[in-house]
């Protein structure tokens, strides 16, 4: 049975502090390629996201519900200009 709840989805399924994982769940929404650990499926209009590692699926039923997820999962890196930018800051202190 797939959820709605994003909080409660992201609170169990996503490292909100890593970078790498909320990447991952980002790049696999908006992405055609599935990010280890998750793997997203398509139903028509609706996106389902699962956490390989874990048993619950996420289901994003409309555009509106995409957006809102991944505004939820950008809020935290939002002063460091979203996921993207966090994301190249990462990888840049990881190459030094």
């Amino acid at each position: 049975m797939a959820t709605t709840d994003f909080e409660d989805w992201i609170d169990s399924n996503v490292d909100i502090n890593d970078i790498n994982n909320v990447w991952a769940a980002y790049q696999t929404v908006l992405s055609a390629n599935d990010y280890y650990p998750f793997e997203k499926t398509k139903k028509g209009q609706a996106t389902y996201l699962k956490n390989s590692t874990k048993d619950a699926t996420l289901a994003l039923v409309t555009e509106n519900a995409v957006t809102a997820f991944i505004n939820m999962l950008e809020y935290p890196y939002s002063s460091q200009g979203g996921i993207e930018a966090a994301k190249a800051v990462n990888n840049h202190m990881e190459n030094d």
